[in-house]
């Protein structure tokens, strides 16, 4: 028994002395690299003690950016992380030297295995493939089958406006639109129909609010911060409010994709859709796109789409609620487009005002402050650095769109900063846009199904 307790205390001992080696090599990472940063606790690194310092991590990130310049290195938790603000080096990463960078960093993918089946979490050559398959999908015609849908949901909204306008009742729009948008989802890409639009009670929504409130727990933080205890969290997650409810949506879409081996919806939703795509695809590829792609894909749909276009919703109600004037603009411009008070997807594209709004909207506003790449190289160079494979580098989106050596006065609301303009030197590049527009690839598909919604 002795000897058995010095084996293990050895085992422990060598365990130890080998993390805390590999962590001192971790943190030591950005001085070999010859990249300026905070310096990390032992432990946590940095991202810790911008949260228990500040009452906003962008705040910390501003901060740090003026301290150690437009490309620095920070720890969130033990992960090394470089957050981009220079255009020049983020224009290589999404667009000039793409496929060193093509992968997306999927910080939940321990925690949630099989989001790593959706789109957006595929890596590599699979990625290119489910890619290929999925692109007929996003088309015009395509799209407009799940118009009718958000069409439709939209009218109901229009209702709900309308009575309570007639009440001269108060409403909290931003619930409003977070009911809105989680029945288009559910009935879109979920194959469920709801009405939480006229029912605030409705099961889904009174769910996905619960499943989105405790996303971010302390524990997912953790598994977040430390990816080593990733598959532990992964374990007891189907006993969280999250787990159950994503479970329950998942259990849903299996029984729905069997059923729709004999039986095919009047109106294809993007679950149909996909399928369809899977079907017609099958013989000239060599990659099968599996249940599992098509569920995880339609999941993520609700966890990408759900709280950023509710938001981008409200926030551009808030600014046209503001700015009357741009309001009565805007409404000229659709009635003019509209007069018979139809919406075509078709001549959407054409409300050039509407589109300014809404990147204007989403400018100031953006729905994610940044977002992440992989190198997928075995060395990737950046500007002045070489980066070895698996480096994360993160795109200060916030920080960009409020830069006033890009954008004069970021605070103002002026939607006529994208009126296209011959002089191209006077009028910022796509490039600057970068939620609205991810120029990059790996964006390119789930972008015209948001902006559909915010649309309608």
């Amino acid at each position: 028994m002795g000897l058995l307790l010095i084996f293990f205390c050895s085992l422990l001992v060598i365990y130890l002395m080998l993390w805390l080696t590999q962590r001192w090599r971790d943190l030591n990472f950005f001085k070999r690299l010859g990249i300026p940063g905070p310096e990390p606790s032992f432990i946590t690194g940095n991202i810790f003690a911008a949260r228990w310092s500040m009452d906003n991590v962008g705040e910390c990130i501003s901060k740090w950016r003026k301290e150690y310049g437009d490309a620095f290195g920070y720890y969130w938790g033990t992960v090394p992380h470089i957050m981009l603000s220079d255009l020049d080096l983020v224009k290589e990463v999404l667009v000039s030297d793409f496929n060193s960078y093509r992968n997306r960093n999927n910080q939940l993918s321990t925690q949630y295995p099989e989001f790593s089946m959706a789109l957006q979490g595929l890596k590599d050559e699979e990625w290119k493939q489910v890619r290929s398959i999925l692109t007929p999908v996003f088309t015009l015609s395509k799209m407009k089958h799940l118009s009718k849908f958000m069409a439709d949901c939209t009218e109901r909204l229009r209702e709900v406006l309308e009575n309570s306008r007639e009440k001269n009742e108060s409403i909290n729009i931003h619930e409003l639109f977070a009911r809105f948008t989680s029945e288009i989802i559910s009935m879109t890409a979920l194959a469920t129909e709801t009405h939480p639009i006229k029912n605030p009670l409705d099961w889904f929504y009174v769910n996905v609010t619960k499943m989105f409130q405790g996303t971010m727990n302390s524990v997912t933080m953790l598994a977040i911060y430390f990816p080593l205890i990733g598959p532990l969290i992964a374990y007891l997650t189907p006993f969280t409010p999250f787990g159950r409810i994503k479970g329950s949506i998942r259990k849903k879409l299996v029984s729905e994709i069997s059923r729709r081996k004999t039986w095919r919806p009047s109106i294809p939703d993007l679950v149909q859709l996909m399928l369809e795509a899977r079907e017609s695809d099958k013989e000239k590829l060599t990659f099968y796109l599996s249940d599992n792609h098509v569920i995880a894909s339609s999941i993520f749909v609700l966890l990408g789409g759900y709280e950023t276009t509710s938001n981008a919703l409200a926030y551009t109600a808030y600014c046209l609620a503001v700015f009357p004037e741009i309001q009565d603009k805007l409404y000229d411009e659709i009635k003019e487009s509209f007069p018979d008070g139809k919406v075509d997807l078709g001549r959407i594209h054409h409300i050039k005002y509407l589109d300014q709004v809404i990147n204007e909207t989403l400018r100031i506003f953006p729905p994610s402050p940044s977002f992440r790449r992989e190198v997928t190289v075995d060395e990737a160079k950046l500007g002045p650095y070489r980066l070895p494979r698996d480096t994360v580098i993160e795109i200060n989106v916030f920080g960009i769109h409020h830069d006033p050596n890009i954008w004069p006065d970021p605070w103002k609301f002026d939607p006529s900063r994208f009126i296209p303009s011959d002089k191209t030197e006077s009028f910022p590049p796509k490039l600057d846009m970068l939620p609205a527009t991810r120029v990059e690839p790996r964006h390119g598909l789930w972008i015209k199904l948001e902006k559909r919604e915010d649309i309608n």
